[in-house]
């Protein structure tokens, strides 16, 4: 009886919000030591492509490949991994992301379960990063890859909870970007329990399945007018866009010397930044992510300013603008 109280009084410290960092630290300090189980030992099987023989892109990447594991299997809310019988599997997450990695894992989890039943299920998106970028560039080519495959109805996807906070993922959802799929949040110290999970791999940064993406875009937000007035894109607020503005005007005239629209496309309505780039002829962002956005309204009359602003330049979103092959032209930092 002691120890049952003892366990339960610890469950309830971990799953405190006050007490994520902690639960990090251990996790971290865990992680090498976690028994391991390996991933392609476990009963699975490949989802036939419906039509057969999906087109490979332009570029020649291979295409996306589906799996079906049946084995009793825990969902990591922080990672997306999946673990059996509280064993990690090895390269299970990959069944999360492609690009930049999965997220943190939360090994407090599995000390102290907490499930929730699900079934069918598979992970959209639970990577390290939950930006704009990782979200036009990584989450919506995976789901609409998803339209080659023959999948179950009830099929859940499953997406990290910090993904699910971010404003213009809400809009999606609100929106109805993803019908008729069901998806769900993944809950902050919750196992997801299923005895079937899918695993989708696949190129990164798929051009195919961005033009997908954007003709879903259009096909809700649409038609798009033409507008003349210029956009800059900046998140950060008011005061780091103000300097930017000064900072780049001469460089710039054409979109800083008018009336141009000052838009944070994390913060600001996703149907509302859609719209503003699709009719914009001209757009000017800084090198951090935000530009990431026109590749969901791509048009070739648009021209993209990228301005050095002397932070970290965010790689996936430049392989992402180099996928959707736009004119852009890149202004480099002022000392």
């Amino acid at each position: 009886m002691l120890r049952q109280a003892i366990d339960k009084v610890i469950a309830w410290l971990f799953t405190k919000r006050d007490f994520q960092g902690a639960r990090d630290f251990l996790s971290q300090l865990l992680l090498p030591f976690w028994p391991k189980y390996d991933f392609e030992k476990l009963p699975s099987s490949d989802v036939e492509q419906t039509p057969p023989g999906m087109t490979r892109a332009a570029n020649g990447l291979h295409s996306w490949k589906l799996r079906k594991t049946d084995a009793a299997l825990d969902i990591n809310p922080g990672s997306g991994e999946a673990f059996l019988g509280g064993r990690r599997l090895v390269e299970s997450s990959r069944i999360s992301t492609d690009a930049e990695g999965a997220g943190p894992v939360d090994l407090l989890c599995h000390l102290f379960p907490i499930r929730v039943r699900r079934e069918p299920a598979l992970v959209l998106h639970c990577g390290a990063s939950a930006d704009l970028t990782s979200f036009v560039g990584e989450l919506l080519p995976r789901f609409f890859a998803l339209d080659k495959f023959d999948l179950p109805k009830d099929l859940l996807f499953l997406v990290s909870l910090r993904m699910g906070r971010q404003r213009f993922f809400q809009d999606a959802l609100t929106d109805q970007i993803f019908r008729p799929r069901p998806i769900e949040i993944m809950r902050q110290f919750h196992l997801v329990s299923v005895n079937r999970l899918y695993s989708l791999q696949g190129p990164v940064l798929d051009p195919v399945q961005l033009s997908h993406a954007a003709e879903r875009f259009r096909s809700i937000y649409g038609p798009y007018e033409p507008a003349d007035r210029p956009i800059f894109l900046c998140s950060g607020g008011t005061r780091r866009a103000m300097a930017l503005a000064k900072r780049y005007s001469a460089d710039v005239p054409n979109v800083f010397g008018q009336d141009y629209a000052l838009i944070d496309p994390a913060r600001a309505a996703l149907r509302d930044v859609v719209r503003a780039v699709a009719s914009a002829s001209s757009v000017a962002a800084p090198s951090t992510g935000e530009a990431s956005i026109l590749a969901l309204a791509p048009s070739a009359n648009r021209v993209l300013y990228e301005l050095g602003d002397g932070r970290s330049a965010h790689p996936l979103a430049d392989r992402l603008l180099d996928a959707i092959g736009e004119p852009r032209r890149k202004i480099p930092a002022h000392t």
